[in-house]
């Protein structure tokens, strides 16, 4: 300070002078204000919809409580009538560059109504929605955020159906930069409050989250970035048709990402992964479930010629699960390298190989794969020829502690109505536990979901009439057989040939055979040696004759001849794309697709699959776009009963410079063994923007 002082005398200025920064230019100073609006913008709307949920389930003769023949009807509805009035202003105080502001706010007045069977309950409710954010010191090497976010809206939870939904979020950040650190820093900190009601679900959840980000370029090699998460999720979420129970989840992440460049030509990259992650999860009906994840990744990547390139990875994988049923522990490590190698633009082969090591609480494991790979094209007078082949050998020694191994938290998408195959084999049915994301539901087999077995895997699917909302993504628990003790050798070869005559048609057939041999041991299940030929055709022919179209199809046929459950498929696809002369911008899809599969061995899982599915959309005159489309499934067979679904999307918008109107139907039908469910969803919304 003394030294500063006496070099502001020697310049003949005071210290407080030298010191203070430069006054502003003419243009800063009609900035300043101690409070100024830059600009202002709003909306006024008012928008209806409704939402229909309507299930029939057969009931036999003489079933208690079927008072209404052979048919139970539960029907539902929602329905909301809206009008909000949103201005939102943009200003700042002082300065632009010290707090920039955005605060909006406008009433919201709903109508909402709910029917169950005919008893309507009707509630008017006046609320608002509020948006409050100053962002600080924008362009200085220390900068923050404050905001606060209130809305009242609706919020899509399947294709026909919404939920009434408020949503409250809050926090903060802060961000230092250079030259204040080397390193740059974002710390946030933010809480959500969500609550919503609909036809089938409930959403009452609050999450609070902490973030910390950094990031750190290296001059001329690449740069390194490191993320901190933890979040925190209070939920009584849920299907209204079962008991919910209140949970919480705790987790945390940390993730550190980096890659290196070296070389003259930055010809070789590295990548490397170091990430941690821990789940907690605890319910009201005192069930807890903990995961614990380490991981690092090293990954190199070379570029040495125009025609050779190469690669290897090191992995390291360690996870810690634990329940009240028991406890997984695995480690995993592996090890990957391969060459590429492309002499010609027709010609190119790779050459891979691997090691892994598996150490469990159940299983233990050693594995080693070498494989290599070749294909070749050839310019044809007609069209071009590819081949390519591959081979592998692979040899696998297990062993095994016990005779059963535990998964939590298969994550699994029920979508439709359809089967999704879980990921390990010889599962024990009994074990399966099938909860929501949240865990704070259990659902019940043969009510919300079926199980099937076709030959060692399991497949799970959602029931019409159920719980389980169509795409809803759901936790599964599970005990499986772990195979047993033994060593095997496998020896796996392939062939690819194709011929394609430009865009137009192309003709394809494939070859694979999969071989086993045991060295030693006993497995818990028969080897599975496969052999599948498979041979298809497929056409895109653009036609403009009297209007501009593309038909086309496919046709396939596989066969796979394997121990367990060899089976043959038939497939048949067929489209045509039409753009309709008389209405520019404008066109229609048609397109059909039916499948069967047909398994020798257990016949009562054959499946006949039938699609079709029909789309028009348009653009008029006058800034309206237009959309509808159709589609209708169908399997028939045994176990998936006859099951249908049929649905319709269609929608409609126009806008006249700030005024937009917007319509929407859908309807969703589903029909599967004894139950039906339809589910509609019309809207039709009106706005003004200002």
């Amino acid at each position: 300070m003394v030294a500063l002082s006496m070099l502001a005398a020697l310049r003949g200025v005071s210290y407080a002078q030298w010191w203070a920064p430069p006054p502003p230019s003419t243009d800063e100073a009609d900035r300043i204000a101690a409070f100024r609006i830059t600009s202002l913008e709003g909306l006024f709307g008012t928008r209806y919809w409704r939402d229909t949920n309507d299930v029939t389930t057969r009931i036999a003769p003489g079933t208690e409580g079927a008072d209404t023949g052979d048919r139970s009807r539960l029907r539902q509805t929602l329905s909301n009538l809206r009008t909000e009035l949103f201005v939102l202003a943009r200003g700042y105080a002082y300065h632009p560059k010290l707090v920039a502001l955005e605060m909006g706010a406008g009433p919201v007045y709903d109508v909402n109504g709910f029917t169950t069977d005919g008893n309507t309950t009707t509630t008017r409710d006046t609320n608002y929605n509020l948006l409050l954010r100053g962002r600080f010191l924008a362009e200085k090497p220390y900068r923050g955020e404050l905001s606060y976010e209130r809305t009242n809206d609706s919020q899509p939870v399947g294709p026909a159906q919404s939920l009434l939904l408020q949503n409250t979020r809050y926090g903060g950040s802060a961000s230092v930069y250079a030259p204040v650190t080397p390193i740059p820093l974002t710390i946030s900190a933010n809480r959500q409050e969500l609550r919503g009601t609909g036809t089938e679900q409930v959403v009452e959840d609050r999450i609070d989250d902490f973030n910390v980000r950094a990031e750190r370029e290296i001059a001329g090699r690449g740069d390194m970035h490191f993320h901190y998460q933890a979040t925190r999720t209070d939920s009584m979420s849920g299907s209204v048709g079962i008991p919910i129970h209140p949970s919480r989840t705790d987790a945390g992440r940390a993730q550190l990402d980096t890659h290196l460049v070296f070389g003259e030509a930055k010809q070789y990259d590295v990548f490397g992964v170091l990430f941690a992650n821990t789940l907690q999860t605890s319910t009201g009906v005192g069930s807890d479930f903990d995961t614990r994840q380490w991981r690092a990744t090293l990954d190199f990547r070379g570029r040495h010629s125009e025609t050779l390139q190469s690669n290897a990875q090191y992995q390291y994988d360690s996870t810690r699960q634990s329940s009240e049923s028991g406890s997984l522990t695995s480690t995993v490590q592996s090890v990957t390298g391969g060459l590429t190698y492309q002499p010609t633009p027709m010609t190119s082969a790779t050459l891979n190989a691997d090691a892994m090591t598996t150490r469990g609480t159940a299983l233990s494991s050693d594995q080693a794969t070498i494989a290599g790979s070749a294909s070749h094209r050839i310019a044809l007078p007609l069209g071009e020829l590819t081949g390519s082949v591959r081979t592998s050998f692979r040899n696998r020694d297990q062993r095994t502690a016990g005779t059963i191994g535990h998964v939590l938290g298969e994550r699994v998408t029920l979508a439709d109505s359809v089967f999704r195959t879980l990921q390990n084999s010889l599962i024990a049915a009994p074990s399966i536990v099938v909860m929501n994301v949240q865990r704070s539901q259990t659902y019940t087999e043969g009510i919300d979901y079926a199980l099937d077995v076709v030959g060692v895997n399991t497949r799970i699917r959602r029931l019409v009439g159920g719980n389980i909302v169509d795409g809803q993504e759901v936790l599964v628990d599970y005990d499986f057989d772990v195979g047993g003790t033994y060593a095997v050798n496998q020896f796996d070869n392939s062939a690819d040939i194709s011929w394609r005559i430009s865009s137009i048609y192309s003709l394809y057939a494939r070859w694979s055979d999969s071989s086993l041999r045991l060295q030693s041991g006993t497995p818990s299940s028969p080897l599975n040696p496969a052999r599948t030929v498979l041979y298809g055709t497929r056409a895109d022919v653009p036609l403009s004759l009297l209007v501009d179209a593309t038909v086309g199809g496919l046709a396939e046929w596989e066969d796979r001849r394997e121990v367990i459950a060899p089976y043959k498929r038939t497939t048949f696809e067929a489209y045509a794309d039409v753009a309709l002369p008389w209405i520019s911008r404008s066109g229609i899809h048609v397109g059909g697709r039916r499948q069967k599969l047909e398994y020798p061995l257990t016949p009562e899982h054959d499946v006949t699959q039938t699609h079709y599915d029909a789309r028009f959309w348009s653009r008029l005159p006058g800034d309206v776009e237009v959309s509808v489309g159709a589609g209708w499934d169908h399997d028939r067979g045994s176990p998936l009963v006859e099951r249908e679904y049929k649905s319709l999307l269609s929608r409609l918008r126009w806008r006249v410079r700030r005024f937009t109107v917007t319509a929407e139907y859908a309807r969703i039908f589903e029909a599967q063994g004894p139950a039906e469910r339809l589910h509609s969803r019309g809207q039709v919304a009106l706005r003004r923007d200002f």
